[in-house]
């Protein structure tokens, strides 16, 4: 980033500022709708957010046939997922904004 001039720098700035993802919403989302994944979708982790929508319904499969008396056991792989998932939000938002940073200074190289 040494070699770049004022309007290359202030492009990547713009850039980064224009579509980085706030930590904030990240949470919002992670508490209101993590069970399906929504905070993973935020930050374009596609694969996972699908993959925590089908545990959700397997989970919630489960808990119909065993007519609600091992939910506790039968919700239990969605939530642990969704606690651990309330620290890795911040890695997940770091990461996607560091990734945008270097997409910007590629664009430049070229």
């Amino acid at each position: 980033m040494r070699n770049l001039t004022v309007d290359q720098k202030l492009y990547i700035e713009q850039y980064v500022s224009n579509e980085k993802k706030s930590l904030i919403v990240a949470y919002i989302l992670w508490f209101f709708l993590g069970a399906v994944g929504a905070h993973r979708f935020y930050v374009g982790k596609t694969i996972t957010g699908i993959l925590m929508i089908v545990v959700l319904i397997i989970s919630g499969i489960l808990t119909l046939v065993t007519f609600g008396l091992a939910t506790a056991v039968t919700m239990l792989p969605i939530t642990i997922w969704w606690v651990i998932d309330a620290v890795l939000v911040i890695f997940m938002i770091k990461n996607y904004n560091r990734r945008l940073r270097s997409e910007a200074m590629k664009s430049i190289a070229r």
